[in-house]
């Protein structure tokens, strides 16, 4: 099972996808427009046994989280309290 984080932002989207170990296996910044649901989609084709875990799926990640769950796909919701720690995100994308 690989996970794959999203932190949502206004302009851009970072995914980090993360192994069963916890090791990080890939890293990926989205620029948000009309392709971007598509582009993350294409990126995570060669991980199929994923898992994702949106910031503020009922926020600001809202919008993501919709279009994965209509897609199939499994969300869960990651507070951003949770995701608010140093480590958690690159620092640019950090709080």
């Amino acid at each position: 099972m690989i996970l794959i984080g999203i932190c949502p932002h206004k302009s851009s989207h970072t995914a980090v996808a993360v192994d069963a170990a916890g090791h990080q296996v890939a890293q990926r910044r989205f620029v948000v427009n009309a392709g971007t649901f598509r582009q993350l989609m294409r990126w995570c084709e060669q991980r199929p046994d994923r898992r994702f875990a949106v910031e503020g799926a009922g926020g600001l990640g809202r919008s993501l989280a919709r279009q994965l769950a209509a897609a199939g796909e499994n969300v869960v919701d990651v507070p951003s309290t949770l995701s608010a720690r140093p480590g958690c995100w690159p620092p640019e994308e950090a709080g």
